[in-house]
């Protein structure tokens, strides 16, 4: 080991993470594999020992790779280190989106899309209405559950209240096909204020995460909405398709 990396601390971590929070990184920096999850952001993991080993030693680390080293010492002071391909923590089991849910919410998650089906076929319900009670079943029963199994925040600020949390389809319902109507990574888990900015296109992301916000949306609107350009959420490979349709689809420019 690079004999600056043995001086950091969490302090020298810390540091780094405040530090890049002040001056966003570019695109070139960024991990392909793996993040440092720290308050609802993400960090590119070698970056962060990059300034914390400044920090400490006021020198730069050179002999460390990023990877494994990077990760092993991010998460001995208790940081969080995420798989980007699957959104998962790494030092745990690696588990498939299979394994997140037992056979009772899976029947649960069948059952709803079978309801939602109904709904979406009943002649007696205006378009308008149809629209309103899907958002409501997605967003009170097994899918938010679901959602709620992996996230346990508002994935952009802090609110950690459940009943404070929504959970939407970033593809809608009505335009997915069966398996992209159960894919986790076609949901969102989003408080009130953040939920109602991404539904009415207002907000997005690209694909790396980083949110990208509409000129529709007021300097105003985004003090009291809480809307920050250096904002972030996890963006796993299979979520980057549906955040391209959400583009495409819904976001205002």
């Amino acid at each position: 080991m690079d004999e600056i990396l043995k001086q950091i601390r969490e302090e020298h971590i810390i540091y780094a993470i405040e530090q890049l929070d002040k001056n966003r990184w570019g695109k070139k920096n960024n991990s392909s594999k793996f993040d440092l999850v720290h308050n609802g952001k993400t960090y590119p993991p070698k970056m962060i020992i990059r300034h914390a080993g400044i920090k400490a030693t006021g020198e730069e680390p050179v002999k460390f790779g990023g990877g494994k080293e990077s990760n092993e010492l991010l998460m001995k002071f208790g940081f969080t280190v995420v798989d980007k391909e699957t959104g998962l923590p790494i030092g745990k089991k690696q588990r498939s989106v299979e394994d997140l849910r037992d056979r009772q919410l899976e029947q649960e998650l069948k059952n709803e899309s079978q309801n939602i089906e109904r709904i979406l076929g009943s002649a007696d319900l205006s378009a308008t209405e149809k629209k309103e009670l899907v958002k409501i079943r997605i967003g009170q029963g097994a899918f938010r559950k679901y959602l709620l199994a992996v996230h346990t925040s508002c994935e952009l600020c802090n609110v950690n209240n459940p009943l404070l949390l929504i959970a939407s389809h970033i593809k809608p319902w009505k335009d997915c096909h069966s398996e992209e109507r159960l894919d986790r990574d076609n949901g969102l888990l989003l408080c009130p204020n953040h939920d109602s900015l991404f539904d009415k296109g207002l907000i997005t992301f690209d694909g790396v995460g980083q949110i990208i916000i509409s000129t529709d949306l007021s300097s105003t609107d985004r003090i009291f909405m809480n809307v920050l350009e250096s904002m972030k959420i996890m963006c796993t490979n299979k979520r980057k398709k549906y955040m391209n349709w959400h583009q495409t689809h819904v976001y205002k420019m």
